[in-house]
């Protein structure tokens, strides 16, 4: 890139962008006339603040530019100030994307996560997803039906390390029987207490029963599924299989940090043909993190009554509504009067919601968000939504919810 200047005043020679562009190192070659100079410049930035370092060589003293960088409007801006003109800089520029999804924390499409995907929302159901393994956004609208995300679960667990108990066989996807007391193929899986997990799969079974060769103390009956905290339990949910293909689903909150997902048992020779079978944890979109988190969403005014968002399942519901005296609500949590344009950024833990409007100093409740939720339901399309899995200090609070 090649920039020339005529004048003395300050004029901006490249932007970098926050989400993606953590570290910008430039080499900057300049040309007055017959005489040359090359500097250095080095950016790091957090999405709020930025810092720099320049090294410069310069001929008999001159300095024949300034730098300086800043953030503005979202934006990274790099300006510089001539001191000697007509001047032209040849400028090399050198990036190292962002590492982790909330590196850079000002726009809402940051978002930290080890695992699945960081979305951020731009209505319509316009939806931009940003990638695990490139740190990268790229379209995709597969996720927005009809103003409604989810349940989509996340944290995905293909279960195939399996221990067989009791005689059980497994070849080839299929279980079969031996007939004996709690025969089957059984996994422990690691998990959090408290959190809300889904199994989920296909699965049908055929009988080929050899009466003479039953145990007196033995298994019966169709082929099954079963989910305990201990082996042999059941406690957490069971599926009884049919002789046809069918979806099954079980939603359970272990109490402990493991599981016991055991699959078989039934009459001798019963084989159970398992054509998926996954555990992930029951959300409402990818990245949503039962604990912890920050929502962030933009809205032009609605009627008072109105419900903006709401976060719900069968058993937990939360939602950012407008009250009838026009005022924005976070369940129980009064954020301000809603204005034409609206941006509520806010956080949750377990030790309540933490929630900045319109750029406004944050409020804050001990009011918890309820966190088994498994949809994600705009009563009416916002111009932009975004969730980072981790919480924001206030600061980034105001600077986000600024309109």
């Amino acid at each position: 890139m090649i920039v020339t200047t005529t004048n003395t005043s300050s004029q901006t020679i490249d932007t970098f962008d926050l989400p993606t562009e953590k570290i910008v190192n430039y080499k900057i070659h300049v040309t007055a006339g017959n005489t040359y100079w090359y500097t250095t410049l080095d950016v790091n930035h957090n999405g709020i603040t930025v810092s720099e370092e320049k090294v410069a060589l310069a001929a008999n003293g001159v300095t024949p530019l300034e730098l300086t960088v800043s953030i503005a409007n979202n934006v990274g801006i790099v300006n510089v100030t001539p001191t000697v003109i007509p001047s032209s800089f040849t400028i090399d520029r050198r990036v190292i994307a962002s590492n982790l999804y909330s590196e850079n924390t000002l726009s809402g499409r940051n978002i930290q996560t080890t695992e699945g995907l960081g979305i951020f929302f731009s209505g319509a159901n316009n939806i931009s997803i940003r990638q695990a393994n490139n740190n990268q956004f790229t379209y995709a609208n597969a996720y927005v039906t009809t103003g409604v995300m989810g349940p989509i679960k996340t944290k995905n667990s293909l279960l195939t390390e399996w221990t067989s108990v009791n005689g059980s066989i497994f070849a080839s996807n299929t279980i079969i029987s031996s007939g004996q007391k709690d025969n089957c193929q059984s996994e422990e899986i690691s998990v959090t207490p408290g959190r809300r997990y889904i199994l989920t799969g296909n699965a049908y079974y055929t009988t080929d029963q050899n009466f003479s060769a039953q145990l007196e103390d033995r298994d019966t009956g169709p082929s099954r599924i079963e989910v305990g905290t201990n082996f042999g339990d059941n406690d957490l949910g069971g599926y009884i299989a049919t002789t046809t293909d069918a979806a099954f689903s079980l939603v359970f909150a272990p109490t402990t940090n493991t599981v016991h997902v055991s699959a078989g048992f039934g009459d001798i020779n019963n084989r159970l043909y398992i054509q998926s079978y996954e555990l992930k944890e029951y959300v409402p979109f990818h990245t949503y993190n039962q604990d912890e988190g920050s929502i962030y969403i933009k809205w032009d005014a609605v009627a008072a009554g109105n419900t903006v968002l709401s976060l719900n399942s069968s058993v937990a519901n939360n939602r950012v509504f407008i009250d009838g005296s026009n005022n924005i609500f976070i369940n129980t949590v009064n954020c301000g009067a809603q204005q034409a344009t609206n941006k509520i950024a806010f956080s949750y833990n377990a030790n309540g919601i933490v929630a900045s409007r319109n750029g406004n100093a944050v409020v804050t409740s001990t009011s918890v968000l309820n966190k088994l939720i498994a949809n994600a339901v705009f009563a009416s399309v916002p111009s932009e939504f975004a969730y980072m899995s981790s919480t924001l200090s206030n600061t980034q609070l105001v600077v986000l919810s600024n309109v």
